[in-house]
């Protein structure tokens, strides 16, 4: 079942490759570049990446996939041709919609393992390793695609690569500025020989402090929005749930004078 499945998705992709090629000729190189940018941080090392041909062909099928469908459930012509022209806007779309919320899901899930990573880090440098035995020590300890990409990172540094040119690789694949803020620090604090464990302790207490201050805005924000409602919805029902009957007994004492 896993090699059938396999197998489809190697065919849509070569397919969608095929027909991207044609459709990017059209494309600008900083679209193609953005794409490439979105689809480095999409995808983690040891997973096959899609490339930017390969993500224009699944948008052109997309919005081909949505004008059947609308075709085939839509048979009033006067609707027919905004409905097709709709949908296959929206289809064409999707697919960006999907990676931008899978590049956003990864950059939460960094966001949120940060601080404990620096914490662990911490405690391997205090332990007497260099920062390069310790991403390493945590890449191989840790799960998630964050452990995945530091791993690639040590990786790179055993191929030989210069540790800036690592640095500016991991660096595109990871827009988190705390994440390369970090890392920045790291290199510079190994270049000139400062205490890295120094920098990663304050480095977690300043995330650490981040997050309350984030915590306590959104605090003050969700006790503001629901005065919106308290004030448009529940005070006008109180106000017609207590004056109503007495504005139906005044009424109706008036009408009996009368």
């Amino acid at each position: 079942m896993a090699f059938r499945k396999k197998i489809i998705q190697s065919f849509f992709n070569v397919f969608a490759y095929k027909t991207g090629v044609f459709i990017t000729k059209y494309y600008g190189s900083r679209q193609l570049k953005k794409y490439r940018v979105l689809l480095e941080r999409t995808y983690s090392s040891g997973s096959p990446a899609l490339h930017p041909e390969t993500l224009a062909g699944y948008k052109f099928i997309s919005a081909c996939f949505a004008i059947v469908i609308t075709i085939l459930f839509i048979h009033n012509l006067f609707f027919l041709f905004p409905s097709v022209l709709a949908a296959g806007t929206a289809g064409f779309f999707i697919p960006d919609i999907i990676l931008k919320k899978v590049v956003n899901d990864r950059e939460r899930e960094v966001k949120k393992d940060l601080p404990y990573i620096i914490d662990l880090l911490y405690i391997t440098t205090l332990s007497g390793q260099n920062i390069y035995n310790s991403i390493r020590m945590l890449a191989q300890a840790c799960r998630g695609k964050f452990a995945i990409d530091l791993e690639s990172f040590i990786k790179l540094l055993d191929f030989g690569i210069a540790r800036q040119d690592a640095f500016e690789h991991f660096k595109t694949r990871n827009s988190v500025e705390d994440l390369n803020s970090l890392l920045f620090l790291l290199i510079q604090a190994e270049k000139y020989g400062s205490s890295i464990s120094e920098i990663l302790k304050q480095k977690s207490r300043f995330l650490r402090f981040e997050i309350l201050q984030r915590f306590e805005t959104m605090s003050r924000r969700s006790s503001i929005i629901l005065l919106f409602p308290l004030v448009f919805l529940i005070l006008p029902a109180f106000i017609l749930l207590v004056g109503g009957p007495l504005i139906f007994s005044i009424a109706g004492s008036f009408t009996q004078i009368n």
